[in-house]
């Protein structure tokens, strides 16, 4: 089990503690789909030199990405390549970040509106 306090672990804990009596008594048990509403799904479209990069399925306009190296995170438009969040990453590893969406923008556009429509 993960240990923590955060109210989602929490949930998580006692939909896993209820599926296991359910198993041990012979029932199936009932998926909580209102436990996965608000987690948001983050599929990995391409990871270069050590940067993943990311698009939220339930995200908002405009087109973007987050970009995760090292613990660190940055947001960047993918059709005007502006940062709009920058959180624990080098200045360095940002621009690095920014060029790797400038040289797959349209790959990454296709895959925000495959994605989002």
């Amino acid at each position: 089990m993960v240990e923590s306090t955060s109210p989602l672990h929490r949930r998580l804990e006692r939909r896993e503690f209820t599926r296991q009596l359910a198993l041990k008594s012979g029932n199936k048990p009932e998926i909580d789909r209102k436990l996965f509403d608000n987690v948001p799904i983050m599929p990995t479209v391409l990871r270069k030199n050590g940067f993943e990069v990311m698009i939220y399925t339930q995200d908002h306009s405009p087109a973007h990405v987050h970009i995760w190296r090292a613990g660190g995170e940055i947001v960047v438009n993918i059709a005007t390549l502006e940062i709009t969040k920058a959180e624990g990453m080098s200045r360095r590893n940002s621009a690095k970040a920014v060029e790797i969406v400038e040289e797959n923008q349209q790959y990454l556009l296709e895959r925000w509106h495959g994605i989002h429509g």
